[in-house]
């Protein structure tokens, strides 16, 4: 069993609100945690773009794109909103 949790043992930290992922980005990321706030969203998406992001902590694949995503966001679009749904 050790011979597996060895293999399959993330190095990076647990996802989290603050920091979705341990790799610092220039992400703003606003969390998204009721229900009100995706019509102050909708509202806000009338007049500026606004990306959200659903990440699970638990999906490797959502992971990935998450670290692409950070990877690819650069300054020209730290005008936009960003919200981030944790699952």
């Amino acid at each position: 069993m050790s011979l597996f949790k060895k293999m399959f043992k993330s190095s990076e930290k647990k996802a989290t609100i603050d920091t979705p992922t341990s790799v610092q980005s220039t992400i703003q990321w606003i969390p998204l945690q009721s229900l009100e706030q995706i019509e102050e969203i909708n509202q806000i998406s009338k007049q500026e773009t606004v990306v959200l992001f659903k990440h699970s902590t638990r999906c490797g694949i959502s992971r990935m794109v998450l670290k692409q995503f950070e990877k690819q966001f650069d300054e020209s679009m730290s005008a936009l909103k960003v919200y981030y749904l944790d699952l």
